[in-house]
């Protein structure tokens, strides 16, 4: 209600509402006040006449002459009506004198206590007491309190009627005084209005004050002379905008919305003309690199610098556009055939292959490009650099730099990874991942020393999924670090149960992704399992690829350092399939080398492979590391290795991987075997 009121109405009745509570608190106050004083002037007079009354009552009251004091009483000066009494205690009689007040009965009357202010009367006692300090009889006046309220209320009365009548002349001046603010804020309401229906920014508002009223309307004239400055800003800057809504503003190429327009005119004229149109898809490769390392600002003068070689790449009716990120698409609508677009492909892939001098660092770039063809691979704009777009992560997936053109069975490949990537989101959650261990057998003894912990997927409708498809998946998703994390805690729980049955030596190896290896909370997590657990450190080996040791070599010596202090063994995996720095492997914390399976299937009969496999275990005997061999399948790779002074191996030969319950019972069977044999 109160928004609706007009700003005079609500400034009178703002000023009326603060005049009447003050009024009214005032009126209170006083009341209150009256009250009090006359509450209190009532009770000290009586309490006086009391006194007097007990001061001149002693010798009677002593000497028992009642007559004396009915005088005494009927002397007693109270205007009001009451009854003024004396109590004599011995003989005990009450001799009082009815002046309104009505005849006092009760004994009770008669004891000593302070004054009792009643509904009705007010009650006053006063002890009289001999030279020795000993009570002779007590005084006592009931006095009616009619004439007390009946004051209260008049004045009362008098005071609400002033109230009230103050109440009406603060409204009327309220009336009066809100137009001192309310005219200068409705005139420049007036004016603001007029501006806004006419657009005229040539009117000024009078400044007809010079308090805050005043300095808004200033303010306001300062204001419209701003605006007709902003307005010709505003044209330029809808110009500008024009550009930034459709042009890249790092290197002034077109951009996703503008690009997306442009295909789809382009589509449209193509079908109309029954010709074909193609687009490429460009993705620079290991940009992130460059933002990491070297800054953004680096990142950002290698795209300009790309762009502008892919521009004088391109022939004059090709469209170069920016997607975003390290992301280009180039439009083209003039060619015959493939092998046009494949020429046109090396130029860009040539073009961006150059060494860049970036803030003092030298760069050498390389791009991966997807190639696809309207109407061949799409009916649509948002369809054909969907298809290009796949098209490029085949060529990133085939070792980048490179171009590939679009296949339909490329969507086929998408969808398998996007539903895998939901299933293993889902298997994680309702528990659908197991772990296997695949036994580690010591060539000296024939015993089993260890296992390796494989993760397994079987899934309800796609049955069982391997770990060379959904691992990478997990990876590029992050679904690796709860993977991960899975393993580890299932290579505790599994140790935790059966470490009774294990030999002192026994270790269960599993493997880090790079990418858990990389994170800080890594460590913690394996010693909270391992605590959780109570599980040695030593039992659980964490194996590393050796191709993750060369990207990440810093990192992964830190990470491994603090395994290793925890008291955990570290094996490289795969060993002899990347390109191994042998300072770097004398610094690591490594307890074994894992010659890798691709070394063992030939072993027998490729030269290369056997003086390798052979090089390692001499590599590893002067480091004083231990060897194990893996995909050990037949009895001559396992003679040939044990003669070659390898140590452990691990394979088909002995047994595949099997569920824990499955796993310890063949261990027990195995060595009790061998035992015997």
């Amino acid at each position: 209600m109160l928004q609706k009121l007009t700003l005079k109405n609500k400034l009178t009745l703002i000023m009326t509402l603060v005049t009447s509570v003050t009024l009214m608190f005032g009126f209170v106050g006083i009341t209150l006040s009256y009250y009090n004083e006359h509450k209190s002037s009532l009770i000290e007079v009586v309490e006086k006449e009391a006194k007097l009354v007990a001061s001149y009552s002693q010798v009677p009251v002593a000497l028992n002459f009642h007559d004396d004091l009915k005088r005494i009483l009927d002397d007693v000066l109270i205007p009001s009506a009451h009854t003024s009494a004396i109590c004599d205690i011995d003989p005990r009689k009450i001799i009082q004198v009815d002046a309104g007040g009505g005849e006092i009965i009760d004994n009770g009357s008669c004891q000593a206590s302070k004054s009792v202010w009643g509904n009705q009367w007010l009650w006053v006692t006063q002890p009289m007491l001999d030279i020795s300090g000993e009570e002779l009889g007590v005084v006592v006046f009931k006095v009616s309190l009619a004439p007390f309220y009946s004051s209260v209320r008049t004045f009362v009365y008098w005071a609400l009627i002033f109230t009230l009548l103050s109440i009406a002349f603060s409204y009327f001046l309220a009336k009066r005084l809100q137009a001192y603010i309310s005219s200068p804020i409705l005139d420049l309401e007036a004016a603001t209005k007029q501006v806004c229906n006419a657009e005229n920014y040539d009117f000024r508002v009078p400044v007809t004050t010079q308090d805050e009223i005043g300095s808004l309307s200033h303010s306001f004239n300062q204001m419209l002379e701003a605006m007709e400055q902003r307005l010709v800003e505003r044209n330029h800057a809808i110009k500008e905008m024009h550009v930034l809504a459709n042009y890249d503003s790092l290197t002034r190429l077109p951009n996703r919305a503008l690009c997306l327009d442009r295909l789809t005119q382009a589509i449209a004229k193509t079908g109309r003309r029954k010709n074909k149109l193609a687009l490429m898809f460009i993705d620079l490769d290991n940009f992130k690199d460059v933002n990491d390392f070297l800054g953004h600002n680096a990142g950002d003068i290698l795209l300009i610098e790309v762009s502008k070689n892919l521009g004088n790449a391109l022939r004059e009716g090709d469209t170069l556009a920016r997607l975003g990120g390290d992301e280009f698409v180039v439009i083209l609508t003039d060619f015959d055939s493939k092998t046009d677009l494949a020429n046109v492909a090396d130029k860009c892939i040539t073009s961006i292959a150059q060494e860049f001098s970036i803030m003092d660092n030298i760069i050498t770039a390389s791009a991966s490009i997807g190639i696809a063809v309207f109407p061949d691979d799409a009916r649509s704009s948002i369809e054909l650099l969907k298809a290009a777009d796949s098209a490029m992560y085949q060529a990133k997936d085939r070792g980048k730099n490179s171009y590939y053109f679009y296949e339909e069975r490329i969507n086929s490949i998408v969808a398998r990874k996007h539903t895998l990537a939901n299933a293993l989101r889902y298997a994680l959650k309702k528990n659908q991942l197991h772990v296997e261990y695949q036994p580690v057998v010591d060539l000296k003894t024939d015993h089993i020393v260890g296992a390796e912990a494989l993760i397994r997927w079987s899934h309800p409708d796609l049955g069982k999924v391997s770990p060379a498809e959904f691992i990478p998946i997990a990876e590029s998703t992050g679904l690796i670090f709860p993977l991960s994390l899975f393993v580890i805690e299932s290579v505790c729980q599994f140790v935790a149960k059966s470490q009774h049955q294990f030999d002192d030596d026994f270790s269960v190896a599993l493997n880090l992704s790079p990418a858990i290896l990389k994170q800080n909370f890594l460590l913690e997590k394996i010693k909270g399992f391992l605590n959780q657990y109570q599980v040695p450190a030593k039992s659980i080996c964490f194996e590393v690829t050796e191709n993750t040791l060369m990207n990440e070599m810093e990192r992964c010596i830190q990470t491994l350092n603090a395994l290793k202090k925890l008291g955990s063994r570290v094996s490289i995996d795969d060993f002899g399939t990347g390109y191994s720095s042998l300072s770097y492997l004398s610094k690591l914390p490594v307890d074994n080398l894992k010659i890798d399976r691709s070394f063992i299937d030939d072993i027998l009969h490729n030269t290369n492979d056997t003086a390798i496999t052979l090089a390692i275990i001499s590599l590893a005997k002067s480091l004083k590391l231990k060897v194990i061999a893996e995909g050990v399948e037949n009895q001559e790779q396992r003679l040939f290795l044990q003669q070659c002074s390898c140590e452990y191996i691990q394979g088909f030969l002995v047994s595949p991987s099997k569920p824990d319950t499955a796993f310890m019972s063949f261990l027990n069977q195995y060595n009790r075997h061998q035992g015997i044999a």
